[in-house]
C-alpha cells in the first residue's frame, strides 16, 4: 500500500491482452498498459527480449512514445 492506495506490480512482462510487446506500436503498448490496468496492475516492467539490433530500438521507441503519450494505464517502471 502506497499513500493509502492499493498498489499491484507485475513484473518481466513481454506481454499482455494478446498483445506481444515487442513487436506492439505505442497505441499496443498504451492498449496493454489499460488492460492491465482494468485488472489492478497498477505497474509493471516489460521485458525486451534479445533480437536484431533493430527490432531491439523499434520496441524501446514505442514504449518511450506510449509512457509519454498514453493516459490511465499501468506504468512502465523499468524495461527489462
Amino acid at each position: 500500500m502506497v499513500n493509502g492506495i492499493t498498489v499491484a506490480a507485475q513484473t518481466a512482462q513481454d506481454g499482455f491482452g494478446g498483445i506481444d510487446l515487442m513487436r506492439a506500436s505505442a497505441g499496443g503498448w498504451a492498449a496493454a498498459g489499460e488492460a492491465m490496468l482494468a485488472t489492478g496492475v497498477t505497474a509493471y516492467r516489460p521485458t525486451v527480449i534479445t533480437a536484431p539490433e533493430d527490432e531491439m530500438a523499434a520496441a524501446l521507441a514505442s514504449a518511450a512514445e506510449a509512457a509519454e503519450t498514453a493516459k490511465a494505464v499501468a506504468e512502465i517502471e523499468a524495461l527489462s
